[in-house]
């Protein structure tokens, strides 16, 4: 819950801009900064062992892992709602439950690469939602 001491973010914060919809997460608190900075830190934190097991799914040719991996990933992307990154996820997900996994390693190299930008781009909102509370 907001307390008073934490203001509300304005229009321009509320944007979208980039890969993910600040406005559309932040509602998806019920408009609690430190729930959203602890669902972005959280993913920060754990996204990189998602990748490597990802990674390592697509090497062993093992669909089933890649799928679950990919769904699991999916899922937190949708929490802070990053469409194209969710699309990317799905991608992997059903190519690892049609057990087709040729474009595979393609579709993660683009997924990395686009999580590269994404955490540049939470990073950039960690700051934003830390400012809301020094308000």
């Amino acid at each position: 819950m907001n307390s008073e001491n934490n203001k509300s973010p304005t229009a321009e914060d509320m944007k979208q801009s980039g890969l993910m919809n600040f406005e559309a997460a932040y509602e998806g608190t019920d408009s609690d900064p430190e729930l959203l900075r602890m669902l972005i830190e959280l993913f920060i934190r754990k996204t990189p062992d998602a990748l490597v097991k990802l990674e390592e799914a697509l090497a062993k040719g093992d669909a089933a892992a890649v799928s679950l991996q990919a769904h699991s990933l999916k899922g937190a992307l949708r929490t802070l709602v990053a469409p194209k990154l969710v699309e990317l996820a799905q991608k992997l997900e059903t190519l690892g439950r049609e057990n087709n996994l040729g474009e595979g390693t393609e579709a993660l190299d683009e997924l990395r690469a686009l999580l590269t930008e994404f955490y540049g781009e939470l990073e950039g909102h960690l700051r934003k939602l830390d400012e809301m509370g020094d308000e």
